[in-house]
């Protein structure tokens, strides 16, 4: 398995992911009219090159031409935040999204930037991932979002407070 920077053909390779990943991760904890919303408006092609115009890096995490999961990354002040971690539902508990933190980690290093956020739902079992990757939880968050809200912990991985990573 390899990662590297998605290519524009990689977008349409996402999208297909993320229809399926977003209504196994998210349907037992948000409304379905929320998760059709969310993925109209943030989650296709025609966004994702939006994000990318925006400053936002997509990296893939790639096998046999096969992309198994990705993660999306912007700098903000002193630090990046990761405004996704997708793996593909079959390559889950692989190790992939690991791999993935890692290496936004050493590119946040690279950079010599102190931490790394990320939003997380509060009822999302991905929190458990991301505490065990050192990450904890710097405050709760209720962000409107159309006739919803988005049950949200920040959560931040300080890097000064870390070791260094190699890359895998």
């Amino acid at each position: 398995m390899r990662i590297r920077e998605a290519k524009e053909d990689d977008l349409i390779k996402i999208e297909y992911m993320m229809q399926i990943v977003w209504e196994t991760t998210f349907r037992h904890f948000v409304p379905q009219k929320q998760i059709k919303i969310m993925q109209a408006e943030m989650h296709h092609v025609v966004a994702y090159q939006e994000q990318i115009g925006q400053g936002h890096h997509f990296l893939v995490a790639e096998e046999s031409n096969k992309i198994l999961g990705f993660v999306t990354y912007y700098e903000i002040d002193k630090g990046l935040k990761i405004s996704k971690l997708y793996i593909d539902s079959q390559s889950q508990s692989s190790g992939i999204g690991r791999k993935l933190i890692r290496k936004v980690i050493c590119l946040a290093q690279e950079k010599d930037l102190g931490f790394i956020e990320l939003n997380v739902n509060r009822y999302n079992k991905a929190l458990y991932f991301y505490r065990k990757l050192g990450f904890y939880i710097k405050e709760s968050q209720d962000i409107p979002y159309h006739e919803y809200f988005l049950y949200d912990y920040l959560m931040r991985y300080d890097i000064s407070s870390q070791e260094k990573y190699s890359l895998l």
